[in-house]
């Protein structure tokens, strides 16, 4: 059992439903990283970012994004290495010595969505596009990457 003392639910307006965002462009921050434990294999690490929605009607909309970054499967980590360097790219950061270089900057990705093995469709990105807030106005420079979500 947890206390709950000085919590009260009337302070706070219920979450809404959590459908996936619809396919489109999407400018978005780094909001957090980390690296964990993949829970296939012994030598499996992935960094998890979670990216914020930081215009448009989908504002403050949260998209997950796993890259396999340590992987048994040579394939699987070269895709996942190949997205981190699209990322760094679209944030202008060409030697970062960690992650925590890559918030808080705004950069574009391609959002589509996966038919549902189970119950929800879920979302993948497929591009990552550098976004200058100045230069909105003008296409992006496109980065040839595909990067899947889990």
């Amino acid at each position: 059992m947890v206390e709950l003392t000085g919590y009260n639910p009337e302070e706070f307006e219920p979450l809404g439903s959590f459908e996936v965002l619809p396919a489109d462009n999407y400018v978005v921050v780094i909001e957090s990283s980390v690296k964990r434990k993949a829970s296939t294999g012994e030598a499996n690490y992935y960094l998890q970012f979670v990216y914020n929605v930081v215009e448009g009607k989908f504002a403050g909309r949260k998209i997950f994004d796993r890259l396999n970054v340590e992987n048994e499967s040579a394939q699987a980590e070269t895709i996942a290495k190949r997205a981190l360097a699209s990322i760094c790219l679209a944030v202008g950061a060409v030697h970062p010595k960690n992650t925590e270089e890559l918030h808080d900057k705004p950069f574009m990705v391609n959002v589509g969505i996966r038919p549902a093995k189970g119950t929800t469709d879920r979302p993948t990105l497929s591009k990552v596009t550098r976004c200058r807030t100045e230069t909105r106005s003008k296409a992006p420079q496109q980065l040839q990457v595909r990067v899947r979500l889990q």
